[in-house]
């Protein structure tokens, strides 16, 4: 799917899913929206920051045990997101020498987010806790 910019994108997610969808509200300066991905009930937004990928993926939560994986990763802490109420799971794994990949996962109003991506935790963080309408 061809789209012109980010805003365009999460239009098309939620036109998929039929339901208003979250955004970022914040992304580290390095970082830029790629391309989307739609199909059956999801869409993945892809990033770049630092060389680096950084996906958002939103979906209906009935395609939840779809969508899920397994990886070694550990839950290490929660973020709490003041403008949705919620906190937010973080896991983390060490994927090369002193980089680490952050993921996080939640459902809000029957739509379930994925945010995976390796660059500082400080910019992860803030990019979890700015999640917005």
């Amino acid at each position: 799917l061809t789209v012109r910019d980010e805003e365009e994108a999460y239009d098309k997610i939620a036109e998929e899913l039929g339901v208003k969808t979250l955004k970022l509200g914040y992304m580290p300066e390095k970082m830029h929206f790629q391309y989307v991905i739609i199909g059956t009930g999801y869409g993945k937004l892809r990033y770049e920051c630092e060389d680096e990928r950084v996906f958002f993926t939103q979906a209906k939560s009935n395609l939840r045990t779809s969508m899920a994986h397994s990886s070694d990763t550990n839950e290490k802490y929660e973020i709490w997101n003041a403008g949705l109420h919620i906190n937010i799971k973080v896991c983390d794994e060490s994927v090369k020498s002193e980089e680490w990949g952050y993921m996080a996962e939640f459902v809000y109003n029957g739509v379930y987010y994925y945010l995976s991506g390796i660059m500082e935790q400080n910019y992860f963080d803030e990019i979890l806790k700015k999640i917005h309408f």
